[in-house]
């Protein structure tokens, strides 16, 4: 029942990783009713690398995250992934100094 729809969504990128959890829930619901189903196992890993992954470039995804960046652009759609700014010595912009990192309360004066 879920199948088609799921796919049609995967099949155009658009919600991939939504269509391909529904789907993953779909085939263990019907892999346990009929246990014989064994080629369900490539679907399974298809669809978890589509989970990981997601849509790539040439999704819908894709296309509506241009779309909606190019219309707000105080939505920040960057990677959250992205390391951008960021220096190895922890000095960079975003990193506080060591220092700046230390608890405020002592633990030695608690005790």
């Amino acid at each position: 029942m879920i199948a088609l729809p799921a796919g049609l969504l995967l099949l155009f990128g658009l919600g991939t990783r939504i269509a391909a959890i529904a789907i993953i829930v779909g085939v263990t619901a019907h892999t346990m009713m009929d246990p014989r189903e064994t080629d369900a196992v490539y679907l399974l890993m298809s669809c978890a690398i589509l989970i990981v992954f997601g849509g790539g470039k040439l999704s819908l995804d894709r296309v509506a995250v241009m779309l909606l960046s190019s219309r707000f652009p105080e939505l920040d759609m960057r990677d959250p992934r992205a390391l951008a700014g960021l220096r190895v010595d922890g000095q960079g912009p975003s990193h506080p100094a060591a220092h700046e990192l230390e608890p405020a309360i002592d633990p030695i004066a608690i005790g």
